[in-house]
């Protein structure tokens, strides 16, 4: 099971973060959009 954190928690979790907040975001859509393209075996040719 994951483990789920309060808001209070995850505002923690930023604030000790070496990154902004926005530079953690952006990585966690572009590793999104891999792992989807990954299960859809590419992007190449496809709309």
């Amino acid at each position: 099971m994951i483990p789920v954190v309060t808001p209070a928690e995850m505002a923690e979790v930023d604030r000790g973060a070496p990154e902004p907040v926005e530079v953690l975001v952006d990585r966690a859509g572009a590793a999104v959009a891999r792992a989807a393209l990954r299960l859809l075996g590419g992007a190449y040719g496809r709309r």
